[in-house]
């Protein structure tokens, strides 16, 4: 598959795969919140990135043990990570859903002091 790109390390290109891949999914997210609601990119992009980022680190690094070790046993490797990256799918939403509700309930607070006055 990568015979034409034998110069490059598969880590070197999952990294930058995965570089690829958290730009492409982070940025036009950031973009459309700023336009929608204001603000600049790059702070909303920045606090974007640091929810995400360890998840994509961590994605990459089981995409790349998965490779690994399904080269030398097989389709078993993916059946037996399979486990391992439904902990990480419900820890992702988790954390944002905590933090959906971090966000929403002060606001929702402020609403409700507003309205009694």
């Amino acid at each position: 598959m990568l015979s034409g790109l034998s110069w490059v390390s598969a880590p070197l290109l999952m990294a930058a795969t995965t570089a690829t891949f958290f730009l492409g999914q982070t940025l036009p997210v950031s973009v459309i919140v700023a336009l929608t609601d204001g603000g600049a990119v790059r702070r909303i992009w920045t606090n974007i990135a640091q929810m995400s980022f360890p998840y994509y680190v961590v994605s990459a690094g089981v995409t790349s043990m998965v490779n690994s070790v399904g080269q030398h046993s097989g389709w078993l490797a993916a059946v037996i990570v399979l486990p391992l990256m439904y902990v990480i799918y419900r820890s992702y939403r988790l954390y944002f859903a905590r933090a959906v509700q971090a966000v929403s309930q002060p606001l929702a607070m402020a609403a409700n002091a507003g309205g009694r006055s």
